[in-house]
């Protein structure tokens, strides 16, 4: 039986997972990628295809091949943005019987562009979410399996034909002719979710991604449009989830932008 909908997830995702890639999809001049630095490291998930392929996603939507700009930095006047992450079976399937995602540090960032200075709306290692049918079919959902971990972060799972789709409990105010920017930025990584059984993660293929989209205001719906969903501001690209930690990244800052004044991200000990 199809579970309600989250109060504040009402008409989240619907409008950039219906649109074809026809025209190609927009994505940021693809140019040398600066060899190191957390401004590397976040733009390099808006080059390049996807790593692998979600689930249950038609072909040709376009943030099924790679990264996506959709709104970027004009929010229309809109004063409010919120950070989401997907996490999918990879389309090839994930045999694996005994692994979790475990998922920190969901961040979102703004860049003022008249300050140049990046301020973190969000911040959260115990995002919210739900499981969602994944092709978002009627927002059909259910409540996920989130587990809350000792260390304060969370683990959760994806598969039977539902996606992962979290974000903060709660939407960041921004000043809507202030936008140099936008980054969302989180990490995951493979764990046993019973120690004691076989570990085989070896086996597991899950593909995540990040992206944010804005709202008019910090509580209430969008305005029912093309297929009645929120804006969204950009999608980065899928990349596997490994047994490290990995961060996964969306923005709509620039290269040049994120090499000479990156935002105050700790990347340490974490891979691309």
């Amino acid at each position: 039986m199809q579970a309600a909908t989250p109060a504040n997830a009402q008409q989240r995702r619907r409008h950039p997972f219906s649109r074809p890639s026809s025209p190609p999809p927009s994505s940021p001049p693809v140019v040398a990628t600066p060899s190191s630095g957390v401004g590397a490291q976040i733009y390099g998930d808006m080059v390049g295809g996807n790593e692998g392929r979600p689930h249950g996603v038609p072909a040709n939507w376009d943030w099924a091949n790679g990264p996506v700009i959709e709104m970027g930095n004009n929010s229309n006047g809109w004063r409010a943005v919120e950070a989401w992450g997907l996490l999918y079976v990879a389309a090839e399937g994930s045999p694996a019987v005994n692994t979790r995602v475990n998922i920190r540090n969901m961040q979102l960032f703004v860049l003022s562009a008249s300050k140049g200075t990046w301020s973190m709306l969000q911040s959260t290692s115990t995002p919210t979410g739900a499981h969602y049918v994944e092709d978002f079919s009627n927002d059909e959902n259910v409540p996920a399996d989130i587990i809350k971990l000792s260390d304060g972060t969370i683990s959760v799972t994806a598969g039977g034909r539902y996606c992962f789709h979290f974000y903060p409990n709660d939407r960041a105010t921004i000043n809507p002719s202030d936008i140099g920017g936008i980054v969302v930025v989180y990490e995951a990584r493979l764990i046993a979710a019973d120690p004691t059984k076989t570990d085989d993660r070896s086996s597991a293929k899950f593909v995540a991604d990040a992206g944010a989209d804005y709202y008019p205001g910090l509580t209430g719906n969008c305005p029912v449009g093309d297929n009645g969903g929120c804006p969204g501001v950009a999608i980065g690209k899928m990349k596997y989830v490994t047994n490290d930690w990995r961060s996964f990244a969306m923005t709509t800052a620039t290269q040049s932008q994120l090499t000479n004044n990156p935002p105050p991200v700790d990347l340490t000990g974490v891979s691309q």
